[in-house]
């Protein structure tokens, strides 16, 4: 990949909060991954589970060290090669515009299910805290990288990305870790449209990012006060080795694996 081929695609995360790259796990890469996620799929790992998370740093490798589990380490470097040659810390530092590290490498795999993997949120929301003990700084966001590991389709496994919606959630945390706001818990779409539609907050998101981006995350957004509470227009429908790269600021959910169980693998920077 050149420059211009990832400044184009940091400049569509940058505008939009999401961008996709079909088959970007070419096949050699593809099968790699698909043998170091085996287990992840054998074992049904859950989202959340420890048991699908790599480690990163000289601390985790240690950890890995005294339990014996050699075998893991050895899964973490291939997943780090296969990180590099797709030049996904060039991508993040290209949207942020300074310096990234790797926070996280993980899998999980999703039963067969009518009910949706997670519904809309906003990944950088404090979990959805009534207090949180600590507001991060706005600088700590992050870039994920999304593969699907195997086929997913509307209804059926697929990610769903509010556009511009990063814009809304990255200026509502701003506003409130510089105490221009209270904070309110805003991880549920509900939520975060509820307090950016009304004053004092609408008006101070229109001093800082304009109308037209609040008014398009409004519009796009219509759909969780209606019956359903769910829309399919925002999904992104992919083969196995595709990616959705997106901005952790932003709205997105992942719909229920209707037809088909679901592989994920994770790099978040």
């Amino acid at each position: 990949m050149n420059e211009i081929e990832i400044q184009k695609i940091s400049e569509e995360i940058k505008n939009y909060g999401v961008t996709t790259i079909n088959h970007f796990l070419d096949l050699e890469r593809f099968r790699l991954a698909s043998n170091i996620l085996s287990e992840v799929q054998n074992q049904s790992f859950r989202k959340g589970d420890r048991k699908g998370v790599y480690p990163i740093d000289l601390k985790g490798i240690f950890i890995k060290l005294i339990k014996f589990e050699f075998n893991q380490i050895k899964k973490t470097f291939v997943l780090k090669k296969i990180a590099k040659d797709l030049q996904l810390k060039e991508i993040a530092e290209q949207v942020f515009d300074n310096e990234v590290k790797l926070a996280m490498i993980d899998s999980y795999y999703s039963e067969r299910s009518n009910k949706h993997i997670i519904d809309w949120h906003c990944d950088q929301a404090y979990n959805g805290e009534l207090h949180p003990k600590r507001f991060n700084n706005i600088n700590a966001g992050a870039i994920k990288f999304f593969f699907y590991m195997t086929n997913a389709e509307s209804a059926n496994g697929c990610l769903g990305y509010i556009p511009y919606s990063h814009h809304i959630g990255k200026t509502l945390a701003s506003l409130i870790i510089e105490k221009k706001i209270e904070y309110k818990p805003f991880l549920k779409l509900k939520d975060l449209r509820a307090q950016v539609s009304t004053n004092p907050v609408r008006d101070l998101i229109i001093n800082r990012i304009g109308i037209e981006k609040l008014d398009i995350f409004l519009n796009n957004s219509k759909f969780i006060e209606e019956e359903s509470k769910d829309t399919f227009k925002f999904d992104f429908e992919m083969n196995k080795g595709g990616v959705v790269i997106f901005d952790e600021f932003g709205v997105h959910r992942g719909s229920m694996p209707s037809k088909n169980s679901r592989l994920i693998l994770r790099f978040l920077y």
